[in-house]
């Protein structure tokens, strides 16, 4: 950066658990970018995989300022720069590029200029509404969009305090995350909706084992970054209550890496609210944020569509298929590729474009199925994806032992997705651990699940099909035990 570079920030390969997918993450940053800094063990591989217009360079020889070269400079140019010769930068140069997470299609490198970032900053901290005193609390990874802006740059704009801990370290103890915001004195904190479930999950395993948590400090806990779910919401307040967690401390948000990061927010001091769409309960996105000019694009008389977004903090160029291309329309607007609908000043998010099915005529959302088959399974941490197929409603079920759903079982689980959604499921797979493929945010990549049922790659433990009777009473048709492909 003191010579006018770009930084990018990208997944360490802990979070992309093979060499594989690490490599295929890699690979549009190879084309795209000159120089690429890694660790010395992932040094040799990287090479191997680059261009031979991009640099591969090791952390440990930036930090030796040494000879060897990065970019226009050695590293001891580098480490010799005086301050007085760092460049300017205006509100039109790029800050960084950050990555989309590719939960629906390959990841994009928004462009982040300095003025969407502070156009962000500023608007956040309306939302935030940050004092004198208080303390960020975050466990989300630093290179996602949530962890670097919405915590840790937030943190830093507003001066205020800020602690944080691993992703790892909050999946293997969740509450121990809660302690940490405890003894912090943390005041906000953000994090994804199945954070939530993993929290509550936690608090069940532990036989509500909640010595060492206080949350009467926390006045902004805010879920974000996927679909809200209000049920979970409802469950999430009434477990932590007891331990000083305020109703109005639980909002909701909505952000994608294209807006630099936030675009809406629940008001302070009101908690999370809720709309009816289509006979479902949706949890709004709260407020919008100063500086946007929203606009939904629905078909004449319908009350959702797609979300368009215009403002200071949209980013307008990104990196697409080794090219920095054009990101808004002839108008400004970004196609978040987002459905959903205004309510006064309030945005409300249906789900992705790409993840809605049709199902006798009505646009339908994975969502809800999800959250109810999860909550229903015996091993509550596991990952479920659902997704249409020719007005077919699958589910896919990872079982972290390998365990195998059974024929009433199914049923049973089917039965509770038909009471909650009125929906009734035509296949229920189990598949191995690890099947269901996730982003370096936790993310779930529905399609790629749906292309794998299609291609008939999902290495299957168990299926389960059924059909409907004339009177529409659930009736099983097929159950199969497989071993994996």
């Amino acid at each position: 950066m003191l010579h006018g570079a770009v930084p990018v920030p990208i997944p360490p390969r802990e979070a992309l658990k093979t060499t594989e997918r690490f490599m295929t993450r890699l690979g549009p940053l190879l084309r795209h970018h000159r120089v690429l800094i890694c660790t010395p063990a992932e040094h040799d591989e990287i090479r191997a995989a680059a261009s031979t217009d991009c640099q591969i360079s090791r952390f440990t020889a930036l930090a030796e300022a040494g000879d060897e070269q990065f970019g226009r400079a050695t590293a001891q140019q580098l480490a010799d720069t005086a301050t007085a010769d760092w460049p300017l930068c205006t509100l039109h140069d790029d800050a960084y590029v950050q990555y989309t997470s590719g939960s629906t299609a390959a990841p994009r490198g928004v462009v982040i200029t300095y003025r969407n970032l502070l156009s962000n900053m500023r608007a956040m901290a309306v939302g935030s509404q940050f004092q004198h005193g208080d303390v960020m609390g975050s466990w989300l990874p630093l290179h996602h969009d949530m962890g670097l802006v919405g915590s840790l740059f937030a943190a830093l704009f507003n001066s205020v305090s800020a602690v944080f801990t691993t992703p790892h370290r909050f999946l293997y103890d969740p509450l121990g995350f809660l302690r940490l915001l405890t003894s912090s004195g943390a005041t906000h904190t953000f994090m994804p909706n199945f954070a939530l479930e993993w929290l509550i999950n936690a608090y069940h395993r532990r036989g509500a084992d909640i010595e060492g948590i206080d949350l009467h400090k926390m006045r902004r806990l805010i879920i974000a970054s996927e679909p809200v779910h209000a049920e979970g919401m409802r469950r999430f307040a009434a477990t932590f209550a007891g331990v000083g967690l305020a109703p109005t401390a639980l909002g909701s948000g909505y952000g994608l890496a294209e807006a630099t990061v936030a675009v809406s927010m629940s008001a302070p001091n009101t908690g999370f609210r809720t709309e009816t769409h289509a006979a479902a309960e949706v949890v709004t996105g709260g407020r919008v944020l100063p500086g946007y000019e929203v606009r939904i694009d629905a078909a004449p008389g319908a009350r959702a569509g797609t979300i368009k977004l215009r403002g200071d903090s949209v980013a307008a160029k990104a990196y697409v298929g080794g090219k920095k291309l054009d990101a808004l329309d002839e108008e400004g607007f970004c196609d978040t590729h987002d459905l959903g609908f205004l309510v006064d000043d309030e945005i409300v998010i249906l789900g992705r474009q790409d993840e809605v099915f049709i199902v006798h005529g009505e646009n339908r959302f994975p969502y809800d199925i999800e959250f109810i088959i999860r909550g229903e399974s015996e091993q509550h941490r596991t990952k479920v994806a659902c997704f249409g197929v020719n007005e077919r409603v699958v589910v896919v079920l990872e079982s972290p032992l390998d365990s195998i759903i059974d024929k009433a079982e199914a049923d049973r689980l089917r039965c509770q997705v038909v009471a909650a959604t009125g929906l009734q499921l035509d296949e229920l797979i189990t598949v191995r651990r690890g099947a269901i493929p996730t982003t370096t945010s936790g993310k779930l990549k529905r399609r790629a699940v749906a292309q794998a049922y299609r291609d008939g790659t999902l290495p299957r433990l168990a299926t389960h099909a059924w059909t409907a009777d004339p009177d529409s009473a659930p009736k099983t048709t097929r159950s199969s035990l497989e071993g994996a492909h």
